[in-house]
């Protein structure tokens, strides 16, 4: 992302009625018309996904661009501090106005080597952030609002202070830069407006729905509630990831090590057969990689297997959960999670993870047991063990949601990274 991008100057045309939806329109009409698709595709499927990677790569800043033909148009526009160089507008509203994000609070990750940069104080970041400041400023005929709020979320991001430059430009404004903040009531919230109809009370619930749940609780009404899941696109990844899982569930079946050993190869045929990227032309890629993580999972199914459905009760309500693995091991009782991938460094279990520790617990008292990530394609190992506060804390979590779901609060909680991602981004409100 670029360092143009890290701010945003809104611009608006003095009317009585703004209207941006107007101008949303008709750049989604211009990007329709000069999308272009392959043959074989799908135009409809082809153009929505070319939406979400603007989304992803967030250039969907792309769309708010005005054509030529609507340059007079009714609306507000938003645009970067440097592109409104050279433009002037009746009134400019200026946000996030924090020392950490004007000017930006960061330091250069690849600084040229010292000594091959004259050291110009006028071509400093900090002499560029004050040029900033000033364009932003210099771009208001009649009216400029400038603003800032008192926390961005958690973190470092809470309880921010006023941008420096505003102090230099104190004595123009109409309350100093750190005066208590006179915009603190939330907007009354409209029940009917997303009111959705509580589902029927259930006995059980797999521990993923309710994962679901915490992260959006819209997403889990789609999911669950009423079942618009369906089935993902079957990309040759996905085909990939079903082959090595059907081959990885026959190793969990297999009772004796050296039937493992025997077998693995044959019924990796059988199920890529069935499954896998056949004709693809990466097929032959994806067939090493599902080996080699065959190969890491044989090396770690010694000794006796115990079943990987686990459940566990809170309250009148089952939650249940499936392992990847669960083997009993000199140390105690390992659980572990199969991943066709690298291991991230801050890598963190999940709740169903916490859950799957609590059901063998509860199932073998007195044995010590262990929660085991396992990067199938590095054969990296990383062991965690939750302690009794985090597994409360989990089982708290579960019964609130357990109350939410009951009473039909599925208000979505959106956010940038996983919202263009999720099936149900064309018709979710949030967006």
């Amino acid at each position: 992302m670029g360092e143009e991008d890290r701010i945003e100057c809104w611009t608006a045309i003095r009317v009585s009625r703004p209207n941006s939806v107007g101008s949303r329109c008709i750049n989604l009409l211009q990007l329709a018309f000069t999308f272009r698709s392959r043959a074989v595709e799908d135009p409809k499927r082809a153009f929505l996904e070319h939406i979400r990677r603007l989304e992803i790569l967030d250039e969907e800043k792309e769309l708010r661009h005005l054509p030529a033909a609507a340059s007079q148009i009714d609306a507000v526009r938003l645009m970067t501090v440097h592109a409104s160089k050279g433009l002037e507008f009746p009134q400019v509203h200026l946000p996030s106005l924090t020392a950490r994000h004007f000017p930006v609070n960061r330091t250069d990750l690849d600084p040229p080597p010292r000594g091959l940069v004259p050291n110009d104080p006028l071509m400093s970041r900090s002499a560029e952030e004050e040029s900033l400041f000033f364009v932003a400023l210099s771009r208001a005929k009649d009216a400029l609002h400038l603003s800032r709020a008192v926390s961005y979320g958690g973190g470092a991001c809470a309880d921010v202070k006023p941008s420096p430059y505003l102090w230099r430009i104190a004595d123009h404004l109409p309350r100093p830069p750190d005066a208590a903040p006179n915009w603190i009531a939330a907007a009354p919230y409209d029940e009917h407006e997303t009111a959705l109809p509580a589902p029927a009370r259930r006995e059980s619930w797999t521990a993923r729905a309710i994962e679901t749940y915490l992260d959006c609780p819209r997403r889990f009404y789609y999911d669950e509630v009423i079942d618009l899941g369906g089935s993902e696109r079957s990309t040759p990844y996905l085909q990939f990831q079903s082959a090595l899982h059907n081959t990885l569930a026959w190793l969990r079946d297999a009772p004796l090590t050296e039937e493992r050993k025997a077998g693995v190869s044959a019924q990796l045929a059988s199920d890529w057969e069935q499954f896998g990227p056949r004709g693809h032309a990466f097929e032959s890629i994806y067939r090493v990689a599902a080996e080699q993580m065959l190969g890491t999972a044989l090396s770690l199914m010694r000794g006796s297997n115990l079943p990987i459905e686990l459940s566990i009760k809170s309250g009148d309500v089952v939650v249940t959960s499936r392992a990847d693995q669960i083997s009993v091991e000199p140390d105690g009782i390992v659980i572990r999670r199969f991943k066709a991938a690298k291991l991230a460094k801050g890598e963190k279990a999940k709740l169903r993870h916490a859950l799957m520790q609590v059901a063998v617990q509860k199932q073998y008292p007195g044995r010590n047991v262990h929660f085991e990530h396992v990067s199938l394609i590095s054969g990296e190992r990383r062991r965690e063990k939750f302690r009794d506060s985090a597994l409360a804390n989990e089982i708290v979590k579960i019964k609130s949601s357990f109350q939410k779901i009951e009473s039909g609060q599925f208000e979505p909680d959106p956010e940038d990274f996983r919202c263009p991602r999720c099936p149900y981004f064309f018709i979710c409100p949030a967006r």
